[in-house]
């Protein structure tokens, strides 16, 4: 046969020229079969497992490796990975690109076929559990996973759990066993022990596949090392090419930057609109948002999950008193300069380092799983899985669970204190109960008293008050803070001349 016969043959059996073909594929002498470069494609792609998750996002499962072990990879039918590996495999089989369209056509089909023919998994980023089994995705060339049980952990080849990759993720080094979690202080400037046992318990707890979670929120000045300290945290949990982020613009740069890794990092903030504080709150310990999705008029993109979040700031940031509840505030002490090292030097021993720092933290993360609520805490505090969590972490950490209460508690006594004294409305508020230890009066009767006490400066802060109903919001929100400094406001019992009002009074009057 010659060479130019041969390559119109080749044509033929590419485009959409007859050629004999019995329906399974092979030839057949008088039966004759169009098929066109998106049925090979089609075809291709058939040999993957199409399956959907619950949002009905079409993926594919994908063999990869020309050696054994072979590994699987999941992407989704629409994105670019996928639309290489049909290119691929095509080119590969007939030695001719496929066109664009052909491609296009080819991905459509598939994509009906997972969201119709295929079955339903769910999909998960970087961390997942399954049968009582944590799985963390390295999210290296082999899609390795950590494998997490209660008497230990392991490297696998294998993952029971279906996880997605997203552009910026960046693979976690393969553990070492034997680590001890006291290397950790040589990258991250923490001058007090018990802020270093809660930020080892929040970096134990980010590898929980549930929340909810505790916002940690670095301070200090600058050369504290604020935002190294939460790029080595972050390393450790969720490394990404975009490590740390600022501010968000709105909650749907939030819902994005949630989507497409674990955690949330964000550096230098100088302040804390409320949105965001509402915000981080909800993606901390659990509520949805929703979005208008991109170039659509009446499709909105949901997102329902919970996530680690990071922030840091020279400035007080956890002002409100709903964040400041469901924070850990770090004050970071300023570094020496005799102490400091180049960043080149810092980031190359952080990575021989960090491969034994995960492992210490991965046993962390098995004692929680096998101790968690062994040994129930007396009081629940607000956050009381991760207290929980951290508690079942500990003896493998280096400390005991009063050692943890301790730093815990102290933590959240300084944060209330620090949300009342933001509020311009308490020290006049205090000032009355000093000379009365219990009122019951109307919010508009108090906010008349309490405008006789304060100058005219405070008086017209957006931040105080301008009328009854607005008092009585900012008291509601200030009373889980206001009872643990002494201080009791019963919204319900009070009633003053028919209308409902407040009953204050100082705990024990």
């Amino acid at each position: 046969m010659t060479t130019a016969k041969a390559a119109a043959e080749r044509i033929a059996e590419v485009f959409d020229l007859e050629q004999p073909i019995s329906p399974n594929g092979t030839k057949q002498e008088g039966h004759t079969e169009k098929l066109s470069q998106a049925t090979n494609l089609v075809r291709i792609g058939e040999g993957s497992e199409l399956w959907h998750a619950p949002d009905l996002e079409p993926f594919a499962t994908i063999t990869v490796g020309a050696d054994v072990p072979k590994h699987k990879e999941n992407w989704p039918i629409r994105s670019a990975a996928f639309k290489r590996y049909l290119t691929h495999r095509f080119y590969d089989q007939f030695q001719v690109a496929p066109n664009s369209q052909a491609l296009q056509d080819s991905i459509n089909v598939l994509m009906g076929k997972a969201m119709f023919e295929g079955e339903e998994y769910m999909v998960s980023t970087r961390l997942a559990e399954h049968a009582g089994k944590i799985y963390l995705d390295l999210a290296n060339l082999d899609w390795e996973v950590v494998e997490i049980t209660p008497s230990g952990w392991e490297v696998i080849n294998g993952s029971p759990v279906k996880f997605r990759r997203t552009g910026g993720m960046q693979p976690l080094p393969t553990p070492k066993e034997g680590g001890d979690i006291q290397a950790l202080k040589r990258f991250i400037n923490i001058g007090d022990e018990n802020d270093w046992v809660l930020v080892v318990s929040w970096l134990v707890a980010a590898l929980r596949p549930v929340g909810p979670y505790p916002v940690l929120v670095l301070h200090g000045e600058q050369g504290s090392a604020k935002s190294t300290s939460e790029r080595v945290l972050r390393a450790l949990v969720d490394p990404n090419k975009a490590a740390l982020r600022s501010e968000p613009k709105d909650e749907r740069d939030l819902i994005i930057a949630a989507t497409n890794g674990w955690c949330v990092a964000l550096d230098n903030m100088s302040r804390l609109p409320r949105w965001l504080s509402d915000a981080l709150c909800r993606l901390a310990t659990g509520g949805g948002f929703g979005a208008r999705k991109l170039y659509e008029n009446d499709e909105e993109a949901l997102f329902d999950a919970q996530r680690p979040v990071l922030l840091n700031g020279i400035e007080e940031l956890a002002v409100r008193g709903d964040l400041l509840q469901r924070a850990i505030v770090i004050y970071l002490p300023t570094i020496p300069d005799g102490n400091r090292r180049s960043e080149k030097e810092f980031w190359e021993l952080f990575e021989l380092a960090r491969p034994s720092i995960l492992g210490a933290v991965l046993d962390g993360v098995s004692s929680a799983l096998k101790d968690y609520g062994r040994d129930p805490l007396e009081t629940l505090p607000r956050m009381a899985d991760f207290a929980m969590w951290s508690v079942a972490a500990a003896p493998v950490l280096g400390w005991n669970k009063p050692r943890f209460i301790e730093a815990y508690d102290g933590n959240r006594d300084s944060a209330n204190g620090l949300t009342l004294e933001a509020s311009p409305v308490v020290p006049p508020l205090r000032q009355l109960l000093d000379a009365d230890p219990r009122m019951d009066i109307t919010a508009t009767e108090l906010l008349t008293r309490l405008n006789g006490l304060v100058v005219e400066s405070v008086a017209k802060r957006r931040s105080w008050p301008k009328d009854g109903r607005a008092l009585s919001n900012q008291l509601r929100t200030l009373a889980a803070n206001l009872r643990a400094d002494g201080i009791d406001l019963d919204f319900d019992s009070a009633r003053t001349s028919g209308r409902r009002g407040i009953i204050i009074k100082k705990l024990g009057t």
